[in-house]
């Protein structure tokens, strides 16, 4: 049930619940327990380490020894993300801000249009979900280019199969990261926009 796209909803549901659950999980070296019972119900309790006030870091010293420590690159630009999952933006956020980017994160289309039809130059990366109500990554990447054609666009999605993923990448979008992803990935993934 941790894998990407398993989902027992025939409807709804991307099946990426629960991978990006166990994705925040590991990003903070956590861990998950499970426990079902067949028409009695699940249980699953989420773990995570607990910081002794004597080990604590200051932010940047903390920032300093995991980049070094895992191999994360680590940047300072300012990073706008346009995904309509909330879990995957705070995800998103958290992991950029701690990496050393200045984020900031809206929840569709029109929101992120908006932002830069006031200063097209606002950001120097714009992380696009493909897959979102009211307008598709697409064009929310046709309209970010009219406003600046020189925007750089890492393209996100739980899908690789899209065949907006290809147009943005052959129409000057800097990459593509599927979801979930790792830490380790979103860093190499940014750092190859610049």
């Amino acid at each position: 049930i941790f894998e990407p796209y398993f989902s027992t909803k025939k409807e709804k549901g991307t099946g990426l619940g629960l991978a990006t659950v166990k994705s925040i999980v590991s990003l903070f070296g956590g861990a998950i327990d499970l426990q079902s019972m067949e028409n009695n119900g699940t249980v699953i309790k989420v773990y995570l380490p607990l910081l002794d006030e004597t080990m604590k870091l200051s932010t940047d010293q903390a920032s300093e020894t995991e980049a070094s420590q895992y191999g994360l690159l680590k940047g300072t630009e300012r990073v706008l993300i346009v995904d309509d999952e909330h879990p995957v933006r705070n995800v998103l956020s958290i992991s950029l801000e701690h990496l050393g980017y200045s984020v900031e994160a809206v929840a569709s289309g029109p929101e992120a249009i908006n932002l830069l039809k006031g200063d097209p130059k606002a950001f120097d990366l714009i992380i696009l979900d493909m897959l979102m109500p009211q307008m598709s990554g697409k064009d929310v990447f046709c309209q970010l280019k009219e406003l600046n054609p020189d925007i750089k666009v890492l393209a996100i999605s739980g899908f690789t199969s899209e065949e907006s993923i290809r147009y943005i990448l052959d129409h000057g979008g800097k990459g593509f990261i599927q979801k979930p992803f790792t830490i380790e990935d979103l860093s190499k993934k940014v750092r190859a926009c610049f």
